[in-house]
């Protein structure tokens, strides 16, 4: 069924008055039609007002088919205009040359007019199914792409993959390894979607990383349908569109960060650090292995609020995590539990390392002052209390609140220094 809110256009190309009419009388009911006798006329016509379809002649005096095709071709707003070559030559060499050049089909003289117009209207019906989904992807910003998890390879269709910063017919389209175009972090995930098995369903939804036209990655949205291989007994491939997510993603990690991160010092807030304190106990519950928990307060902070003011103190607070990230591993995680105390995690550390990991991070907090925006020098102090992560704590809250007294410990021996409670069986 045509779906057009008008008319198709048709321009009908020819010098002989009577193929015109009677092409005209057959098309007349469902299509505009427009008629020129030249090739010259036909070039000003259809630049005038592009039509849907171009029936050409190819036997014309002064202009024939062939020439007023390559002049259409060459005009940017015809460029992609569908022609059919109309010819009397019933010859092999004639309809090798118009669809060589880039007609879509041809009808040889005499026409029997109830086969042109169904070609006419399955032409039009491609044409036209092909323009919607031109706009769609294009007003959408999605791509094409394809999958066969046999080969392990992915192929995009190089008019469609705006979403990875391809302008149309820019990118190669030749298909790609997993390997080449799927982020190494996230190509086991992707493979299992891929995979044919009784999990997997007939419709695949897969969120991944690929990568863009800068080389960089692009988070997409891949959706497609698995479809039978042409290769019988091979797993069934996979096609469909694909769009850019990097925005809804950017937003998501936004959220994220918001969540679990404390917006003063932009490190872990409490929340955060309890759940991944938690999650490092029930590692230590399970393999038995060494975690070590620091609980840190900045000495006597109430004294450089009072004396400098709340935005200075807010200064020193961050030039002390500051401090404290260039100090510690990048698995070490760092977070603000209340005020001026923070807490430090360290896995896979014993009581040994973490004494050791702490006295040089008290040291570098005491020999380097914090600098304000105004110039101020704030020179102070923290102290600190560890344990270790025992199997027999129950929840992180026992380890904490034993860390908490080693801090304690700390502070009422002298402050500026590091103190250690074993790990004892919770009562």
């Amino acid at each position: 069924m045509m779906l057009w809110l008008r008319k198709p256009h048709i321009l009908i190309v020819d010098d002989i008055p009577a193929n015109v009419e009677m092409l005209g009388e057959a098309l007349q009911e469902h299509y505009e039609i427009q008629f020129a006798p030249s090739g010259a006329k036909a070039l000003r016509l259809a630049a005038e007002e592009p039509p849907d379809l171009i029936l050409l002649d190819i036997m014309m005096p002064e202009m024939d088919g062939y020439e007023v095709y390559r002049r259409l071709r060459a005009i940017p707003k015809l460029a992609e205009t569908p022609v059919i070559f109309v010819t009397a030559m019933d010859e092999a060499e004639a309809e090798t040359r118009g669809l060589a050049m880039g007609a879509v089909d041809y009808i040889t003289k005499p026409i029997h007019v109830e086969i042109a117009r169904l070609r006419i209207h399955n032409l039009l019906e491609r044409e036209r199914l092909r323009t919607d989904l031109a706009l769609a992807l294009s007003g959408s910003g999605h791509g094409l792409w394809e999958c066969d998890p046999h080969r392990q390879v992915l192929a995009f269709d190089p008019d469609w993959c705006a979403p990875l910063g391809y302008a149309p017919g820019e990118m190669d389209p030749c298909v790609h390894p997993w390997t080449r175009i799927v982020h190494p972090d996230h190509l086991q995930s992707f493979q299992a979607a891929c995979a044919a098995n009784p999990v997997n369903t007939d419709r695949v939804n897969i969120e991944v990383p690929l990568r863009n036209r800068a080389g960089s990655w692009t988070w997409v949205s891949l959706h497609g349908a698995r479809i039978q291989h042409p290769d019988a007994g091979l797993a069934p491939q996979i096609k469909g569109v694909f769009a850019d997510i990097s925005t809804r993603k950017a937003m998501e990690s936004e959220l994220v960060r918001l969540a679990t991160t404390d917006p003063l010092t932009n490190v872990a807030n409490r929340r955060y650090f309890l759940e991944r304190l938690e999650d490092e106990l029930a590692r230590v519950r399970r393999y038995e292995e060494n975690a070590t928990l620091l609980m840190l307060d900045l000495d006597h902070f109430k004294q450089v609020n009072d004396r400098f003011g709340h935005a200075s103190g807010d200064e020193v607070l961050r030039h002390f995590t500051k401090l404290a990230r260039d100090t510690l591993r990048r698995l070490d995680l760092l977070g603000r539990i209340g005020g001026e105390e923070f807490a430090i995690l360290l896995p896979d550390t014993d009581i040994v390392g973490a004494r050791s990991s702490a006295e040089r991070l008290r040291q570098c907090i005491a020999s380097t002052p914090a600098i304000t925006s105004r110039g101020l020098k704030i020179t102070f102090t923290v102290s600190i209390g560890l344990t270790a992560l025992a199997v027999t704590d129950d929840h992180a809250e026992h380890t904490l609140a034993r860390a908490d007294s080693a801090l304690y410990q700390a502070k009422t021996s002298g402050r500026n220094r590091v103190a250690v409670v074993s790990a004892v069986p919770m009562p």
